[in-house]
């Protein structure tokens, strides 16, 4: 989950479809949320085309608060939540501006080896 598209996030995404494409086993989806459903459908549109997104569904949600039952830190900026079946394995929670590079690339690390 999402309310920011920027160039940490840019490359979590794309690290985690090149992890799908080499194991179809994983999942993954985005979620953004911005009230503004065309403006944020067409900046999801641009990222899948400029990262070359092929296995990552991106979605739109323009409630504030998030998907409901997901409990989404109303401060986060940026959430990235791994299950294994229908148990939650991992969930991080970023404020506007601290998902950096490292920590992206360790993300998609830990989602390859996911069990």
């Amino acid at each position: 989950m999402t309310r920011t598209i920027d160039g940490p996030l840019t490359s979590l995404v794309k690290a985690v479809d090149s992890a799908i494409a080499d194991n179809k086993k994983l999942k993954s989806f985005v979620v953004y949320v911005n009230s503004d459903g065309a403006a944020a459908a067409a900046e999801l549109e641009k990222l899948a085309k400029s990262a070359g997104i092929e296995n990552v569904p991106l979605t739109v949600f323009t409630d504030p608060k998030g998907p409901e039952g997901y409990d989404i830190a109303k401060e986060a900026d940026v959430t990235v939540m791994m299950w294994a079946g229908t148990k939650v394995k991992v969930n991080h929670a970023f404020t506007k501006g601290d998902l950096k590079e490292d920590k992206a690339r360790q993300i998609a690390d830990e989602a390859k080896n996911l069990r």
